[in-house]
């Protein structure tokens, strides 16, 4: 993770952390990027998920 300032300054008004996740279809990968899109200072970047079936 690496910590920057936002472009557009944001709603948080400072740094935001950037973001990757790992298993993002799933439910909680589901739920983990619902809360994270509404944190001021949280930018998701990166979501990868992998089926074997």
């Amino acid at each position: 993770m690496s910590i920057e300032s936002s472009p557009l300054g944001g709603t948080g008004g400072g740094p935001f952390v950037r973001i990757g996740i790992l298993g993002a279809a799933g439910y909680t990968g589901g739920e983990l990027i619902r809360l994270l899109l509404c944190h001021p200072q949280a930018r998701i970047v990166f979501a990868n998920s992998e089926s074997n079936a």
